[in-house]
C-alpha cells in the first residue's frame, strides 16, 4: 500500500518537483554568474563625473583610461589622474584637452609596463590634481588659481587593448563651388556619446584648400566647427583629428557656371538678441550706391537678392526685395527691405559671469543671500536690459537662483544692487562660484516668484515682490492686515497704534508710550543681521527712538521693553542719530552708547548686526555708521521686533516701515566679493547668422519677374525704375500687410468707420487723404477688414498726419484699435496722433482717447512726409519718425491678443483740421526686442 502510495504521488506530482528542481538550479547559476561579473564603475564625490573607465591590456603595456565631464562650477585646467590600482600600483595619466569647461569633458591615459591578463577583477582609487581658474573664456589668464583634489573609487576587470575609445566623423557636402566658403563640421564621442571641449585639429591634402581656423573645439553635441574653401576646381582629402581618433572625407569643389556675367555682393546678417526671428522676416539694409555703381544701371533695377548662393548657381534662391528710398546710382544711400523667406535667425543669450570669491575660511553655507550690483546705464548692456531691469536672471550653471533687486532698478541707474539666493549652491572656504547675470528677451518682465523687486519699486506695492524667497524672515506689510504667522504685536496704550496700508505706520501721540512687533519664531542672532527699510520718520520729541531689537524673552505688554538688545534711531535734538542698548529700561537702566553718526536718510537701509558679544554695530546703506563692544548679554535664540518709544517729553511721532527682513550672517562677517565679466554671448540654437547676397545682373537686362520691387512714390517720367505709380511695387510680397492705395478706390482688405457720430472722408487716389469735419466728435477713420497680433507686429506709413492751426482738442493718427469701437469713438486705441496743437504728437496706450486711464507722452520734432513707425511690446509702445527712436510709453494690456490696424482723423471740438495724407501703410515683424538684426556688406565679387 506504501509502495502504490509513492507511486501515485510520483505520477501526480513528479511535474511540478521536475519544475522546481530545474528553477533552483538557474538561480544557483545565476548568483554564481553575478558574483563574478564586476561592472566598471568611476565614482567621484563632487567635481566630476565618471562616464566611464577602462583597463585595456595587450602584449606589451596595460592601459589605463577615464572619461570624465568637469561638474565643478569654474573652469580646471592641466589635470592629471593619480590611479592606485590592485597589481598595477599607481599610475599616472594626464588628461585632454589642457582646459575644460564647466560641463565640458577630456579623456585621461595612462599605461604601465605591467602586462596583465584579459577579464580579472581590479579596484583602486583615483585622485584628480587640477588647477580651477577664475577665467571662464582665456585659460592663458589662468593667474589666480587654486589646486583641487577630487577622488574617485574605482571598480573593473581588464579587457583586451583597443584603440577604439573615441571616434570622430566628418559631413561630406556634395555641390561645392569654388570662391565660396562651407563649413566643415566633425563630431567627436566617447563611448558613442558626443564629447564638449574637445579639440578638433583639420588638415588637407593641399594648400589650395584653405581651412580657417584650423583647429576648434567641440560644443555641447560634439560638433565642432570651420570653415573652408578653394579657389581651384578639384578634390581634397580633409582629416579631422583628436587625441588618438582621426577619420578623413573627399570633397569636390568645381567652378561655378552661370548664364552670365553675374558680380555680387555678400551681405551677413546677424542677430544679437535673445529672441528670434521667424519665417517671412523683413530685414532693412542701407548701402551707398555711389560705391557699386560700375555694376548697377542708373535706377538700380538690375540688383537681385539671393540666398544660400550668388544668382545663377544651384543652390541659388531668390528673395522678395523692395527699396524704399534711394533707388539711383548716383544717390549716396539706399534703404532696400528683404524678406528672409524661410530663413530664421536664432538668438543669443547674453550674458555677464559673475565670480563670486569666499575669502574666509569659513564657507556660506546653502541658501545664502550674496549682494552683487553692477552699472545698468553702460553701454555695454543697455540694449539687452528693459526700463525696469525686469528681465536680468541669474543662474548657477543650469539652475535659476531666486534673485530681488533692492535699488537701482533701471536702466538709467548707474548702481543697480541685487540679492540672489545662492540656494544650494554652497561657496566653500577661501573658494569661489560662478553665477551667471542673464539678460532674458527685454519684453520679459519679473515674474515674482524666481525674479522681484524691492515692494515700492513696482506701479502697484509688492506686484513683484518675492523677498521671502530671498530672505529667511521677510515681511513687505502688504494689504491692510498684518501677517500673524510672523509677528506678534505689543500696544502698550491706546495712545499708541500701527496700522497696515501696503507698508506698516507706528503712531505714538503720548509720551511714556511703546509699540512693537516682535516675531513668532526665534532666531539666533549670531546667524542673521536684521534689516529695514524706512520710508519715513517723524520723531520731534528729544527722547523719541525708532529702534530694532532682539528680545531674549517675549516683550511685555506693561512697562517699558527689557530683555533685548536694541538699535537705536535717535532724536538727539538736533539730529536723528544711531546708538545701540542693551536690557534698556525707562531709559534709566541697562547700557547705552553715546548718540552718534549721520543723520538716517529715508527709504535707505537701516541695518544692525550683534554677531556676538563685544561686536556690533549700525550701518545705513550698507555703511557703517556706529559700532559698540557691550558684552553684558549672552548671544542666544531670540526675537527680532521693530518698534517706536517715546519717554517723557510728549508729542506725537510716526514711523513708516516699507519692509523688515533678516538675512545670513557672512562668513566671520565678510561678505564674499565678486568679479565681472565683460557681456558674452552664446548661440541658443546653432544659427543666428546668414549671408545673403546683392546681385548686380546684366545692366541691359533689368529685372521685372516681381523678385525686385520698389516703393510707389519712386517713378519718373524718365530715369526712375518706375513710369507710373506702384508700376513695379511689390510691398505685398514682402510685408505682413501692404496697400499703396492705387488707383481710385478702396481695397476690400480695408473697411471705413461707418458710426453714426461720423461723417467719413477718405478719399483714394494713388495714396489715400482723411479728412476730419468741422463738427464736434467728427472725423474719418479706415481699419484692416482682418485682425493682427499687436504683439510682435509693427505698423508704418509713408505720409504725414495732419497738424492741428486752430487749437482746440482733437486727433489724427494710426496704429492697431478694435474697430468697429463699441464707445463709438472712432479712434485708434494705442498709437500716435497729433493732439491739441501744430507741432505736438501723443503716443498712447491700450485707451488712447482716455488719457486719465494711460497716460501718454508728448514728443515734438519737425515733422514732413516720412515714416511714420509704432512698434507695440507686452510692456510698452514705441514709436518712430524715419526710423529714429522718439518717444516711448508704458502700455499696460488690451484685452485679447489680435486687433485691427488702421487710420483715424478726428475732431473732438469744432475746429478745422488739416487733412493726413498716407502714400502707403504696411505691417511687419518687429525685429528681435525691437533691435534690427545687424548686418554687413562685403566687397565685389564674381
Amino acid at each position: 500500500m506504501k509502495a502504490q502510495s509513492s507511486i501515485e504521488f510520483l505520477t501526480t506530482y513528479g511535474w511540478a518537483i521536475i519544475i522546481i528542481v530545474v528553477v533552483l538550479a538557474f538561480i544557483v547559476f545565476l548568483l554564481s554568474s553575478l558574483s563574478s561579473a564586476v561592472p566598471n564603475t568611476c565614482i567621484f564625490s563632487s567635481g566630476f563625473s565618471c562616464s566611464d573607465f577602462l583597463i585595456e591590456s595587450n602584449a606589451t603595456s596595460t592601459s589605463v583610461l577615464l572619461f570624465l565631464s568637469n561638474t565643478a562650477k569654474y573652469p580646471i585646467k592641466s589635470a592629471t589622474v593619480s590611479a592606485n590600482i590592485s597589481t598595477l600600483g599607481t599610475v599616472v595619466a594626464h588628461c585632454s584637452p589642457d582646459y575644460v569647461l564647466p560641463g565640458g569633458d577630456m579623456i585621461c591615459l595612462g599605461s604601465s609596463s605591467t602586462v596583465l591578463q584579459n577579464d580579472i577583477n581590479l579596484d583602486g582609487v583615483a585622485t584628480i590634481n587640477a588647477s580651477e581658474c577664475t577665467s571662464i573664456s582665456d585659460p592663458e589668464a589662468c593667474t589666480q588659481k587654486y589646486n583641487v583634489n577630487y577622488t574617485a573609487t574605482l571598480d573593473t576587470k581588464t579587457t583586451t587593448y583597443s584603440q577604439n575609445i573615441c571616434s570622430i566623423s566628418l559631413n561630406p557636402t556634395t555641390g561645392l563651388t569654388t570662391s565660396r566658403q562651407y563649413p566643415l563640421s566633425a563630431t567627436v564621442t566617447l563611448n558613442g556619446n558626443p564629447i564638449s571641449g574637445a579639440t578638433v585639429n583639420f588638415s588637407s591634402n593641399s594648400i589650395d584648400l584653405s581651412i580657417a581656423p584650423n583647429y576648434e573645439n567641440t560644443v555641447s553635441n560634439g560638433s565642432a566647427t570651420t570653415y573652408m574653401s578653394s579657389q581651384l576646381p578639384n578634390s581634397y582629402t580633409v582629416e579631422a583629428t583628436f587625441y588618438t581618433c582621426s577619420t578623413t572625407a573627399e570633397y569636390s569643389f568645381t567652378k561655378k557656371t552661370v548664364s552670365q556675367n553675374i558680380n555680387y555682393v555678400p551681405v551677413t546678417i546677424t542677430n544679437d538678441q535673445s529672441t528670434a526671428t521667424q519665417s517671412n522676416f523683413q530685414q532693412m539694409i542701407t548701402f551707398n550706391p555711389k560705391s557699386f555703381s560700375n555694376y548697377e544701371n542708373s535706377n538700380l533695377s538690375n540688383i537681385e537678392f539671393t540666398s544660400g548662393e550668388p544668382y545663377g548657381l544651384s543652390g541659388s534662391t531668390p528673395l522678395y526685395a523692395w527699396i524704399e528710398s534711394g533707388a539711383s546710382s548716383t544717390a549716396s544711400s539706399a534703404t532696400a527691405w528683404i524678406n528672409l523667406g524661410s530663413t530664421k535667425l536664432n538668438s543669443q543669450e547674453h550674458y555677464i559671469s559673475v565670480n563670486v570669491i569666499n575669502s574666509q575660511n569659513t564657507a556660506t553655507g546653502t541658501n545664502f543671500q550674496q549682494m552683487v550690483y553692477f552699472n545698468p546705464s553702460s553701454s555695454s548692456y543697455s540694449s539687452y536690459e528693459n526700463s525696469d531691469l525686469g528681465n536680468i536672471r541669474f543662474y548657477a550653471g543650469s539652475t535659476e537662483l531666486y534673485s530681488w533687486c533692492e535699488s537701482g532698478c533701471t536702466s538709467t541707474s548707474s548702481n543697480a544692487i541685487f540679492w540672489i539666493n545662492t540656494g544650494s549652491l554652497n561657496i566653500g572656504a577661501n573658494s569661489y562660484a560662478i553665477i551667471n547675470l542673464t539678460f532674458e528677451p527685454t519684453s520679459t518682465e519679473y515674474d515674482g516668484i524666481f525674479a522681484g523687486e524691492a515692494p515700492q519699486l513696482s506701479a502697484t506695492y509688492g506686484l513683484y515682490d518675492n523677498g521671502a524667497k530671498i530672505f529667511p524672515f521677510y515681511d513687505n506689510f502688504k494689504g491692510t492686515t498684518l501677517n500673524t504667522n510672523l509677528w506678534n504685536p505689543i500696544v502698550k496704550s491706546s495712545s499708541a497704534s500701527y496700522s497696515i496700508n501696503n507698508g506698516i505706520t507706528f503712531t505714538l501721540t503720548a509720551a511714556s508710550n511703546s509699540i512693537a512687533l516682535y516675531s513668532v519664531n526665534k532666531f539666533n542672532p549670531a546667524n542673521y543681521i536684521e534689516e529695514q527699510n524706512i520710508s519715513s520718520i517723524n520723531n520731534p520729541v528729544t527722547d523719541a527712538e525708532y529702534t530694532s531689537d532682539w528680545f531674549t524673552s517675549p516683550p511685555s505688554s506693561t512697562g517699558y521693553f527689557t530683555n533685548n538688545y536694541r538699535f537705536e534711531l535717535l532724536n538727539t535734538g538736533t539730529n536723528t542719530q544711531y546708538r545701540m542698548c542693551v536690557d534698556y529700561n525707562s531709559g534709566a537702566s541697562g547700557t547705552c552708547g553715546a548718540a552718534t553718526g549721520t543723520a538716517y536718510t529715508t527709504n535707505n537701509i537701516f541695518g544692525g548686526v550683534w554677531s556676538s558679544t563685544g561686536i556690533e554695530y549700525i550701518y545705513q546703506n550698507y555703511v557703517n555708521e556706529y559700532s559698540y563692544g557691550d558684552s553684558t548679554l549672552s548671544i542666544t535664540p531670540s526675537y527680532f521686533a521693530i518698534e517706536l518709544n517715546e519717554y517723557t517729553t510728549g508729542g506725537t511721532m510716526s514711523a513708516t516701515v516699507n519692509y523688515a527682513r533678516l538675512r545670513s550672517y557672512p562668513p566671520n562677517g565678510v561678505m564674499p566679493t565678486f568679479t565681472l565679466s565683460s557681456l558674452q554671448s552664446r548661440s541658443s540654437t546653432s544659427q543666428e547668422q546668414t549671408t545673403i547676397y546683392m546681385n548686380f545682373l546684366d545692366s541691359n537686362s533689368p529685372i521685372t519677374n516681381g523678385y525686385i520691387g520698389y516703393a510707389p512714390q519712386l517713378y519718373c517720367s524718365s530715369g526712375c525704375a518706375q513710369s507710373s505709380y506702384g508700376q513695379y511695387d511689390n510691398g505685398a510680397s514682402v510685408f505682413s500687410f501692404y496697400d499703396n492705395f492705387a488707383g481710385t478706390s478702396l481695397d476690400s482688405k480695408w473697411t471705413t468707420d461707418t458710426s453714426t457720430s461720423y461723417s467719413p472722408n477718405v478719399v483714394v487716389s494713388n495714396g489715400v487723404t482723411f479728412t476730419p469735419s468741422n463738427s464736434a466728435n467728427g472725423g474719418a477713420s479706415l481699419y484692416t477688414t482682418s485682425s493682427f497680433s499687436y504683439v510682435g507686429n509693427t505698423v508704418d506709413f509713408y505720409g504725414y498726419i495732419g497738424a492741428q492751426t486752430t487749437g482746440g482738442y482733437s486727433e489724427q493718427g494710426f496704429g492697431f484699435g478694435p474697430w468697429p469701437n463699441a464707445d463709438d469713438t472712432g479712434w485708434v486705441k494705442q498709437g500716435i496722433a497729433s493732439y491739441s496743437g501744430t507741432s505736438t504728437f501723443l503716443i498712447g496706450g491700450p485707451d488712447f482717447y482716455s488719457t486719465s486711464q494711460y497716460e501718454s507722452t508728448s514728443f515734438s520734432t519737425s515733422y514732413g512726409l516720412g515714416v511714420w513707425t509704432v512698434s507695440t511690446f507686452p510692456s510698452n509702445i514705441v514709436a518712430y519718425y524715419n526710423y529714429q527712436n522718439t518717444a516711448s510709453v508704458f502700455q499696460g494690456a488690451l484685452v485679447g491678443s489680435t486687433l485691427t490696424a488702421g487710420i483715424a482723423a478726428q475732431a473732438h471740438n469744432p475746429y478745422p483740421e488739416n487733412p493726413s495724407f498716407i502714400q502707403w501703410f504696411r505691417l511687419r515683424q518687429t525685429p528681435p526686442n525691437g533691435v534690427m538684426p545687424s548686418y554687413s556688406i562685403g566687397s565685389v565679387s564674381s
